[in-house]
């Protein structure tokens, strides 16, 4: 059974940096996949639009999951 394992955390806390040093270790034996969101939102824009970070967070990682199984 293959496993799918997100890493999730608030920006700047080294999610990435830690990734990548499991990465170095594992490469022959996982596959890793980066979604950095590349531009956050304003918080208006993030309220007005997604009704807080709770939910715009939750709409991200479901298009990062319908990216991973197409």
């Amino acid at each position: 059974m293959k496993k799918l394992i997100f890493i999730l955390g608030a920006s700047g806390s080294g999610k990435t940096t830690n990734v990548k040093n499991i990465e170095n270790k594992y490469t022959d034996k996982y596959y890793f996949a980066y979604f950095d969101q590349p531009k956050v939102p304003s918080v208006e824009e993030v309220q007005e639009k997604h009704g807080g970070w709770e939910n715009w967070g939750i709409e991200r990682t479901n298009e990062w999951i319908k990216k991973i199984k197409a």
